[in-house]
């Protein structure tokens, strides 16, 4: 099996050089603290631990069985195409791990950095997935990655090539912190469009109430049927500006006529509470296309009087710094939800230049929409074009040395 090896490379399993690792049950000292890692705080193909939860003992979740140490690489067991796989840092030196992961502590003279590249190249992914086993949540045994085959060199080889990967990485790391600085920066430019175009308006200040022709209107509340009943929307259905009406969920409203809350073209629907003092009192706007749907008590109902107000306006304006700082400054907080009510919503003061001014704007915004959506298409194919390098990079690394495929393999 070794005969296309290089010189000085041989073939080992990942059980013939990994260490068992400890077994405990936090459970055990209810009152101790300690750094739990599950699979969910595992950033795909980073090969890091982004995310990790402090518990107390007698809170430890059932899964929560392994002990970890510095230069342990832990690879989740489940859906191995997702690169889930990350080095324990010393920050998290006697840390916990998940039993949904095998945890593998590479014994003396086998690089830990050496043994998590492997891990995460296209060849190893792609020889584990094959090992999976069950539809609804593919997985793989501990024991199958432990027999999984590896390419091992001198420790000196292992450490040059390591610093060569990472040094690679190095220059792509700071290229994807640029990338996710530009993606927030193209998120905030429409934003900050709008926010100019308002303070270039010829505008007066007037408080909601006054622009509507019928007062606001909360949706109603339906328990959710478990067979036929009508459509309603879900709060989710309040995204940036607009009103997903795909975002629903069949509800009984019993002898109530679901007609009276069904949602018409340029209906302005806001969020009375979220989690989120961010995200409390959003707005969406009903497109002209949106198919009969009922709205529910999550939201209430604002109808313009388009003849002092454009509905798409409202929809940009609402989302200006002036008006969430209204909203954010009236919320009121009630067992972590954050609310908003109807004389809230209606007392809100929103900048109101002349039709053809509001008009123009909703065109700036629509040039504007167009280039945000252009650049965030751009940085999307570069974000992409990153992670593939990365696994080009790792291919390169241990392309020379690459194990043939044993059966079953």
């Amino acid at each position: 099996m070794t005969s296309d090896l290089p010189p000085g490379w041989y073939l080992a399993t990942l059980g013939e050089c990994c260490t068992p690792v400890e077994k405990v049950d936090p459970r055990e000292a209810p009152d101790a603290f300690f750094d739990y890692i599950d699979i969910g705080g595992i950033h795909p193909g980073s090969g890091r631990i982004e995310v990790t939860k402090r518990l107390r003992g007698c809170d430890a979740p059932s899964r929560a069985r392994q002990r970890v140490r510095t230069g342990d690489v832990v690879l989740s067991t489940v859906r191995t195409y997702q690169r889930k796989t990350a080095i324990v840092s010393p920050s998290l030196d006697g840390a916990i791990a998940s039993t949904g992961f095998c945890v593998l502590r590479p014994n003396r003279g086998v690089n830990s950095r050496f043994i998590l590249h492997q891990l995460l190249s296209d060849d190893f992914v792609e020889r584990l997935s094959e090992q999976q086993t069950g539809t609804s949540y593919p997985a793989v045994r501990d024991g199958d990655v432990r027999a999984m085959s590896v390419r091992i060199t001198s420790e000196q080889e292992q450490e040059r090539i390591v610093a060569a990967v990472e040094e690679h990485f190095s220059r792509l790391d700071a290229v994807d912190a640029g990338l996710a600085s530009a993606v927030i920066r193209t998120t905030r430019l429409l934003q900050r469009v709008v926010d100019d175009q308002l303070r270039l308006a010829d505008a007066r200040s007037q408080p909601l109430s006054e622009l509507l022709t019928e007062p606001l209107t909360n949706g109603r509340s339906v328990r959710t049927a478990p067979s036929g009943g009508d459509p309603v929307l879900r709060l989710t259905a309040i995204k940036e500006g607009f009103i997903d009406p795909a975002e629903t969920k069949q509800g009984d409203f019993g002898d109530t006529d679901p007609n009276r809350f069904a949602i018409a073209p340029d209906d302005f629907l806001i969020a009375r509470g979220n989690g989120s003092l961010r995200l409390v009192g959003r707005g969406g706007l009903v497109s002209e296309d949106a198919p009969p749907v009922a709205f529910p008590d999550t939201m209430i109902r604002a109808r313009v009087d388009e003849s002092r107000l454009n509905p798409r306006y409202l929809s940009l304006v609402w989302h200006s710094r002036k008006v969430r700082g209204q909203l954010e400054s009236q919320a009121r907080t009630t067992a972590g939800i954050y609310k908003v009510n109807q004389s809230m919503i209606g007392a809100v003061e929103l900048p109101v230049p002349p039709l053809d001014i509001q008009r123009q704007i909703v065109r700036v915004a629509d040039e504007t929409r167009y280039v945000v959506a252009s650049c965030a298409g751009s940085l999307d194919r570069c974000q992409v074009t990153a992670a593939a390098l990365r696994r080009s990079i790792l291919s390169r690394a241990f392309a020379s040395a690459c194990p043939p495929r044993a059966p079953g393999q």
